[in-house]
């Protein structure tokens, strides 16, 4: 049988699950060389993946811990969790021993760990498709610019925008929106955003990357009277903008075979695939949308 998570004392549970994220906005995910000093947490609507005081990995659901790293020592102190750049995600204490690993590692490359609105917590990797519209001063992983982006989606030539098209901000439920997993996507008027970028599939059928109001990238499919178009992160890896028709129109060329993808809008202003999934808590709700990611790699002690 899976031993249960070790726990803390009711009193300290409370205070950690009272903690607030470090920005305005909670964060959901972890790129190349991010990770969780103690007290620090990744955050989605009732779950928190907190690296807690005592150097245990936890997963909470509400109050409840649903999963652990079961590495909790009295007395230890000063613990991280780092997502590297091999695809391991390990916790080290503060002598820079391992003491815990998803035993994860698939080779150098980009990769990105994500607490999922399910409750599951995943590591897709390595990326296969970008935007190449990185900010280099923000922080996380340089994703270039790779195969796929066709009829001029990217940077290189004009960008074409429908400049009656007005980007607006719009939120699902309480959170702001930055990722798709495999077959979801975005309707006329749906959009990823992370201040300041907002990435649109406009009415006019062309889906845009805006700077605040300044469009830096676009597939280039507007068609004058043409509406209903829909992105959709295809199981296989691809991007595909589809008509009302359901002809294709654009795609990133990314197609790597069946699995479980994720495409992220990330806080450098970079659009990134990854995938497919190397690794899992195994925590989904089956009520919750999205691929069944059940857990690979975890090592034993880990609940």
């Amino acid at each position: 049988t899976t031993s249960s998570p070790k726990l803390m004392s009711i009193a300290t549970v409370a205070a950690i699950l009272t903690i607030l994220a470090s920005t305005c906005m909670a964060r959901n995910l972890l790129t190349n060389g991010e990770g969780l000093f103690a007290g620090q947490s990744l955050d989605v609507e009732q779950y928190k993946f907190i690296m807690q005081e005592d150097c245990n990995l936890v997963l909470y659901d509400h109050s409840t811990a649903v999963w652990a790293s079961n590495t909790g020592v009295t007395g230890k102190k000063g613990c991280r969790a780092v997502m590297q750049a091999d695809g391991n995600f390990v916790v080290y204490d503060a002598n820079g021993h391992p003491v815990w690993a998803s035993n994860s590692v698939r080779g150098n490359g980009n990769y990105v760990l994500v607490l999922q609105q399910d409750g599951n917590v995943v590591i897709y990797g390595s990326d296969i498709w970008s935007t190449g519209t990185y900010i280099k001063a923000a922080r996380g992983p340089v994703v270039v610019a790779m195969n796929g982006t066709v009829g001029g989606g990217s940077l290189i030539g004009p960008v074409t925008v429908n400049k009656n098209d007005v980007p607006v901000i719009r939120k699902v439920g309480t959170l702001t929106r930055n990722i798709l997993r495999n077959d979801e996507g975005l309707y006329a008027g749906q959009s990823l955003d992370v201040e300041p970028y907002h990435f649109i599939m406009q009415e006019d059928c062309n889906l845009v990357l805006y700077d605040h109001s300044t469009a830096v990238w676009a597939t280039n499919t507007d068609i004058p009277g043409k509406k209903g178009c829909r992105a959709v992160l295809q199981s296989d890896g691809n991007f595909v903008v589809y008509d009302a028709e359901g002809r294709s129109l654009w795609a990133s060329h990314s197609v790597r075979g069946n699995g479980n993808y994720v495409l992220v809008l990330q806080e450098d202003g970079n659009i990134v695939i990854y995938g497919s999934d190397i690794w899992s808590t195994n925590t989904y709700r089956k009520s919750v949308g999205g691929p069944v990611i059940r857990k690979v790699g975890t090592l034993a002690g880990a609940a």
